[in-house]
């Protein structure tokens, strides 16, 4: 029991932490609704299962290689820019409702697992959680993932439908200047990691 209060309070931690998953989510969500933003959600919830079996089988210690690290954190880098200024290219569309084709919720999912797997930031959380759950019994380890996940994934989908109904009142400036926002954003945040990585490399 005491596991599973620290993984929704650990869930609740990460939920509020501002990056560029946080603003994909919410431009995403405000331009195309919900149901976009829930599958670009999918697709990051994806992407945390294989880092936790992947860290929870001892591959964690492959954060610490110099080569991976400059790789993994130039590669993560340009995805976020390359993002950033496709979000700030792209022209503001409104929906005429909330569904969402098969190949445009492809695309969202894909989005979805690329900013979250290969943001370094990512890897390194979940090396530290199960740095300091490893005393525990494996079972009760999982509870804690299980508990924590569960907690980032509802409040993703609480994000993503509250991003929606705000979408739905604005006007097309409005959501223009959210678009350009969190590409601006997302664009600083791979800029950053880049300068960041080949400093820590070099």
């Amino acid at each position: 029991m005491e596991l599973i209060l620290k993984g929704i309070v650990a869930g609740l931690a990460i939920s509020i932490m501002v990056g560029p998953i946080f603003f994909g989510l919410i431009q995403l969500s405000v331009e195309k609704g919900a149901r976009a933003g829930i599958v670009f959600a999918c697709g990051i919830w994806l992407s945390d299962l294989l880092y936790v079996f992947a860290v929870h089988k001892g591959f964690g210690f492959i954060g610490e290689d110099p080569k991976f690290i400059l790789l993994f954190g130039v590669l993560g880098s340009l995805i976020l820019m390359a993002f950033g200024v496709g979000i700030y290219v792209s022209n503001v569309r409104r929906p005429m409702n909330d569904s969402i084709d098969v190949r445009n919720g492809a695309g969202y999912f894909f989005k979805g697992v690329l900013i979250n797997l290969f943001n370094p930031a990512v890897l390194l959380i979940w090396v530290g959680i199960f740095t300091n759950i490893s005393t525990f019994e494996s079972h009760k380890q999982w509870h804690f993932v299980v508990a924590m996940l569960s907690v980032v994934a509802l409040t993703d989908v609480i994000k993503a439908v509250f991003a929606a109904q705000i979408g739905r009142q604005l006007n097309e400036a409005r959501l223009k200047m959210i678009k350009n926002t969190s590409a601006v954003t997302i664009g600083l945040f791979g800029l950053f990691l880049f300068v960041r990585t080949i400093l820590k490399v070099v």
